[in-house]
């Protein structure tokens, strides 16, 4: 089981989102710049491991849970249409 965090930390008298603490702090060359978040790749945003952290570009990073979220409510909605048309 994923170790459990807190969501955000106190960095130099300012609050930090721990996801981007933990990136910047395991990637010290590569930190996020303007316009960059961390992205969780299992979609857990509790689990802050740094091998479930990948870089990228905000839009892209809209754009990647905007089609993530379409597919899953088209897959949700197969579901319901086959629960209701099996007892037909």
């Amino acid at each position: 089981m994923a170790k459990r965090y807190s969501s955000r930390k106190r960095v130099g008298g300012k609050m930090v989102r721990n996801a981007r603490y933990v990136w910047d702090k395991t990637h010290p060359k590569d930190k996020l710049k303007k316009g960059e978040v961390v992205h969780h790749k299992n979609e857990n945003k509790k689990d802050d491991r740094p091998s479930n952290l990948a870089k990228k570009k905000d839009g892209a990073h809209k754009s990647h849970h905007s089609v993530h979220g379409v597919k899953a409510l088209a897959r949700y909605r197969k579901e319901q249409k086959a629960k209701t048309t099996k007892g037909k």
